[in-house]
This record gives structure tokens, C-alpha cells and sequence, in this order.
């Protein structure tokens, strides 16, 4: 038993010599002319990328239903405003006010883009906030609260 594992011993170490480590953990070996592919380096999803991906989802879903899309390249704490017309007598404007915020959650973010009106009706707050999971493989809604239409009720 003592000589077969002190064989198999060797036989593994004589197989071993010359091979030597490359790049990215590559072995090759000189002797069988074995190489191996090159490992391939998989890079984390950025938050830049992962909210743009957000975007991108979030206006092809609204496409139509709303002429207030997110620019694509928004960035995290990002907060773009614009005067709007509201519905009342001619002339009331209200500030609009879109936002973003992301957070790493394990290998995911979760991204939050907001719609604020600056306005309240009847109590509600015309406030509109979207919560998203992105990862490598996509981006999936997590929960919804539109209250876009609310400026609707302003006589």
C-alpha cells in the first residue's frame, strides 16, 4: 500500500514540474501541453450602471403614459427641476422635482427614482416613487406609489 501511494506520489509530482502560474490564476504545463482558457474577469454592476438600467426599464414602462420621463444619465442624490403648469386657475406652476437614490444590497441594488410635485390636494401629497431591484440579470419592480394624477384635481 506504501509503495502504490508513494507511486501515485510521484507520478503526480513529475506530472506537476514545469508548470507554473500565469495571469488571472492560469496554470499551464509544459510537459502534456495542457493550458487552460484564460479566466474570465466578471465585473460587478455599478451603481452609474445600475441606475441607468433603472431608467431605461422605468421610461420604456411608462412610454406613452407620461411625458415625464427620467434623463438617462441621472445620477445617485441627482435632483433636476423644472417649472410645470398645474391644473387651477391660468398660470399656477408648481416645481417639479425628480430624483434618484441607490444602495448596494449584496451582489443587487436597489434604486428609487422619485416624481415630486411640491404640491398637496385634498391631503395627498402629489408624490410619486418607484423602487426597483437591479442585478446583472435585470431589473424587476419591487413597489410602486404613482400619484401623478392628484395635480389632476386642482380647480
Amino acid at each position: 500500500m506504501k509503495n502504490l501511494l508513494a507511486g501515485s506520489l510521484f507520478v503526480l509530482c513529475i506530472s506537476l514540474l514545469g508548470c507554473s502560474p500565469l495571469n488571472n490564476n492560469e496554470v499551464t504545463a509544459k510537459l502534456g501541453e495542457i493550458q487552460t482558457n484564460p479566466v474570465e474577469q466578471v465585473q460587478d454592476l455599478t451603481i452609474v450602471e445600475a441606475i441607468s438600467k433603472t431608467i431605461t426599464f422605468h421610461n420604456d414602462l411608462i412610454r406613452g403614459t407620461s411625458k415625464n420621463d427620467f434623463p438617462p444619465k441621472m445620477k445617485k442624490g441627482q435632483i433636476i427641476s423644472k417649472e410645470i403648469k398645474i391644473g387651477g386657475p391660468s398660470g399656477h406652476t408648481t416645481r417639479l422635482n425628480k430624483s434618484v437614490e441607490a444602495k448596494k444590497d449584496g451582489s443587487h441594488y436597489i434604486v428609487t427614482l422619485i416624481k415630486n410635485y411640491n404640491v398637496t390636494v385634498n391631503g395627498i401629497e402629489a408624490k410619486s416613487i418607484w423602487k426597483y431591484d437591479v442585478s446583472d440579470e435585470g431589473v424587476k419592480m419591487l413597489d410602486k406609489k404613482e400619484d401623478d394624477n392628484v395635480i389632476n384635481g386642482i380647480k
